[in-house]
This record gives structure tokens, sequence and C-alpha cells, in this order.
């Protein structure tokens, strides 16, 4: 059961991360540390949000990574925290805190699906008011946002009928539906992976903490349901597996300085 982050229970958990050997915070970037907006390139940090990430990196053991659908360097212009990681289109790929980078292996055989994808998208959604593509590379993301209501369900069958078809022809392709946009992207790339592979690979005796605003977070909510601490950004989104909730982006970043100051006491002590 997911319960509010406010209370005895935000007390017992700022304690229980104060307490902690080490952390490492994991965060998705739109809805959670930005507002969402009506188009990517729109949505900035909540004011305040890149000076206590970075605080947060440079105190002693705590590490921090963003795990968002965007590329890597495009989520780190965004936020431009030294020290941390970024993880890109759902875990697809990694970029360190020195600049080593990493993809998931196979993607040479995703690339001439998504072709095809790209191909057949451009031409049947583009009559569609509203309706628009990112193309992220490795990644074709459908946006309906902008799209009237009465627009959403056709891009919705254009998006579901090619997605069959990739299925029956056995193409290594999943569709991720998420706030008004529909993903393709190379199957078994999931923010749940991602973000266990780098935890165990870089910090596991660390306690981790993730939070996001999405389906696709649900992934690492569920990943980190007996080994972390989750909070979903939305206490009106049911069902979820996070373990905590707050309303909305401003009120994570609180949360965050609340646990800042706590590990700041630590570090100091």
């Amino acid at each position: 059961m997911t319960e509010p982050l406010q209370g005895e229970a935000r007390r017992k958990l700022l304690a229980t991360l104060e307490q902690a050997f080490s952390l490492f915070c994991f965060f998705d970037y739109d809805g959670t540390l930005a507002e969402i907006a009506s188009r990517p390139e729109l949505a900035n940090p909540v004011q305040g949000t890149r000076e206590v990430l970075q605080a947060l990196v440079d105190l002693p053991r705590v590490h921090v990574a963003i795990v968002s659908g965007r590329r890597v360097d495009e989520v780190r212009r965004l936020l431009e925290v030294r020290g941390a990681y970024y993880i890109g289109v759902h875990g697809a790929e990694l970029l360190g805190p020195t600049g080593e980078r990493s993809t998931v292996p196979g993607l040479a055989t995703v690339e001439p699906w998504l072709d095809h994808v790209r191909t057949r998208l451009s031409a049947d959604v583009r009559q569609l008011q509203g309706v628009w593509l990112e193309d992220k590379q490795i990644a074709l993301v459908c946006h309906t946002r902008l799209a009237p209501a009465a627009v959403r369900p056709q891009a919705e069958r254009i998006v579901l009928t090619l997605y069959e078809e990739l299925q029956r022809a056995g193409a290594p392709i999943q569709l991720l539906r998420g706030k008004c946009v529909f993903e393709f992207r190379p199957a078994g790339v999931d923010k749940g992976s991602a973000v266990v592979q780098l935890w165990q690979r870089t910090a596991a005796a660390a306690l981790p903490l993730y939070a996001g605003d999405d389906v696709t977070d649900e992934d690492a909510f569920r990943a980190l349901e007996t080994s972390g601490v989750t909070i979903r950004v939305g206490c009106n989104v049911s069902p979820t597996a996070a373990r905590y909730c707050v309303d909305t982006p401003k009120d994570l970043l609180a949360f965050l300085r609340e646990l800042l100051k706590a590990r700041g006491k630590r570090a100091a002590s």
C-alpha cells in the first residue's frame, strides 16, 4: 500500500536515510524533477533542483543517477549536475560521472526495425492534428499530448496496428505506453533492470532510493520493492508499486532538501 510521505512516515524515512551508511538516489526527470510540459524542450527542472542534486552528489557516500527516457546528453544539459550518472532511453544508454559511455548490446540488430517504424509512422501520423514524432535514434516516440481528444484514438490505433505487425514479424522491439506517448524501443530495456545493474555494479552496499512519476518508473519500483525506498510523484495514481508518494515535483524537492540536511548532519558528525 502506498503511503503519503508526510507526518510520522516522513520522519521515519528521513531517519532511515540519515542512518544508512551510503545512499544511491535515482530520479526520473520529466514529471519528477521537472513539471510535465506540452513539449519535451519546455520541461525545465523545478527551481532549486540543480543545487540540491549537486549538494547531494558532493556529500560523502551519496551517489546520484538521473534515469530518463531522454538521451543522456540532453538530460545532462538540462540538469548540469557534476558527478552524477545519467541513464538514457529508459536504460538503453549510460553516461558515467567521468564521461564513460555504454549502451545495451544488440542495438545494431534493432536499427533496421526502427528504420521501418520511422518510415511508417512518419507517413501514417503526419496528417493527424497535434501528433508529432520524436526521434531518439535508438528509440522513436509518438506524442499525442497536443492532439485534440478526438484525434488521440486514431493515433493509438495506428501505433497498435504497427506494433502488432512487428510482433508477428518477430521484431526485437517493445512498445512503451506513457502519459500521452507511445515509444518504440529495443526489447529488454527498462528502468528497473538499468537501475539494479548500475546499483549492484557500482555501490551494492548503498541503500537505493528511486523517485518517478510514470508507468515507465513502475519497473524500477518493482525492482526495488524489497530492497530500497520508492517514491511515486503523484498520490492520485493507482495502482503503483511505490511505497511512498508525494503530490508534485515541488513536494519531492522539499523532501530532498530535508534529506540533504539530514545527510549533511551525518557527514559533519
